[in-house]
């Protein structure tokens, strides 16, 4: 939650002390830009109105239950991964195996770049491939495996749910 990032004191879980410092970190690690802001920038100070705009404080706590270890799931719905690829995944990654309109061309194709990515490079099997996908999902770009992709919580997207994307996405158990 964004409410009263302005006025906190630390960030990333007290490794940063800067909203500034925050803000290059998510630029870097999931947007893969490289250069920092120095905080003159005009998209700088519009995204510092915007925050300071926000209220201090969110209407009520949100839960953000991260899953430790990855593990294989049970089976999904392919159709039902339809519509939560649509909303989770396409702004990202655009539409399914063409990667049109997918967010810029370093952001991987959903599934083929990073299955052959895993298949290739850590020689990984079908089944490793689709725990690999379950934990980027899960654990975003923070254990380095690949990409820069945020976290999802299990309150943003459910084992069942992830299911269904493992199905739709081909990547059986």
């Amino acid at each position: 939650m964004l409410a009263g990032a302005v006025e906190r004191p630390i960030f990333w879980g007290g490794q940063v002390d800067s909203l500034l410092e925050a803000i290059n970190a998510c630029r870097y690690y999931f947007m893969g830009d490289s250069v920092p802001w120095n905080g003159r920038e005009r998209e700088a100070q519009a995204l510092y109105a915007y925050l300071a705009s926000l209220p201090l404080e969110a209407p009520e706590t949100q839960p953000f239950s991260l899953v430790l270890s990855a593990k294989n799931l049970p089976p999904g719905d392919a159709t039902r991964g339809e519509d939560i690829y649509r909303r989770a995944c396409n702004f990202c990654h655009g539409a399914i195996t063409s990667g049109e309109g997918r967010l810029d061309t370093s952001t991987p194709i959903l599934p083929e770049e990073p299955a052959t990515v895993f298949q290739q490079k850590y020689k990984f099997s079908a089944q490793q491939i689709r725990v690999a996908f379950i934990e980027k999902v899960r654990h975003g770009a923070f254990l380095g495996l690949y990409g820069r992709m945020p976290p999802y919580a299990l309150e943003t997207l459910s084992d069942d749910d992830l299911s269904a994307l493992l199905a739709y996405l081909n990547l059986s158990p």
